[in-house]
């Protein structure tokens, strides 16, 4: 990053980021990277996102509900880097970050005069991690290719909330946002929040995708849409038995 960088510390510890802060501030090699730094809790780094335009948001990992936190940080200020704070390196907790959007982490065990040079470290790319953290990663993304490549897959909507389940069927009838949000009479922000939770955990990127899922795809007994049924259907009968289907 070149110029001065905007850093915004995120903790409902006041103690905790103000520290942080200033450790950051004055200490050292950041200055030399031209770094600016605030400090403040969720509420407020939700609503002052838009006016800080942070570079870069740190965010204590002992926050609750971090991981959805930083989805909807992501959702206000797409282009911010994000690193989770002082996380216990377990697998399971690793990833569950990662899906949510974060570009590194510092773990709970690292000492304070190591955080900053590891902040650095991380924003310019390079990511330290256990060997137990890697394996699992690569476990990771190795079985999500192979179920996405598998002709055979299947995907259960059991795993979806029923307000996902309307919000899938009515994406698949190609509505808007606004249109979802109108529809089901809740606030876009909320719209948009469930339709990336719902991207999520089907594995997708893009919303069109949702609608080419369920063209393609049609529930079988217990909620689980199979690959390969719908040869003796046009796609207009096959995406309206998907959207009948997990309504």
């Amino acid at each position: 990053m070149n110029g001065v960088v905007k850093v915004l510390i995120v903790s409902e510890v006041r103690l905790w980021w103000e520290a942080l802060v200033e450790v950051m501030c004055h200490g050292g090699r950041l200055v030399a990277q031209n770094f600016t730094a605030v400090g403040t809790d969720v509420v407020d780094a939700l609503c002052s996102l838009v006016e800080i335009k942070p570079d870069v948001i740190l965010i204590d990992a002992a926050i609750a509900n971090g991981p959805s936190t930083v989805r909807r940080m992501k959702q206000i200020l797409p282009g911010a880097a994000v690193i989770v704070l002082a996380l216990a390196e377990t697998e399971e907790s690793v990833i569950a970050w990662a899906e949510a959007g974060v570009i590194g982490y510092v773990p709970k065990t690292v000492s304070l005069s190591r955080v900053v040079p590891m902040i650095v470290d991380i924003i310019a790319g390079q990511q330290p991690s256990s060997s137990r953290v890697t394996a699992g990663l690569l476990r990771r993304v190795a079985t999500t290719s192979a179920h996405a490549l598998l002709p055979g897959s299947a995907i259960t909507t059991r795993q979806l909330t029923g307000r996902e389940r309307e919000i899938m069927r009515l994406v698949g009838f190609g509505l808007s946002n606004k249109k979802i949000a109108k529809q089901l009479n809740i606030e876009v922000a909320t719209t948009k929040a469930h339709v990336h939770s719902l991207l999520s955990k089907l594995n997708l990127q893009r919303r069109t995708q949702i609608a080419a899922l369920i063209a393609t795809r049609i529930p079988d007994d217990g909620g689980v849409a199979v690959i390969g049924r719908t040869e003796a259907l046009g796609k207009t009968d096959a995406a309206h038995a998907v959207a009948v289907g997990i309504s």
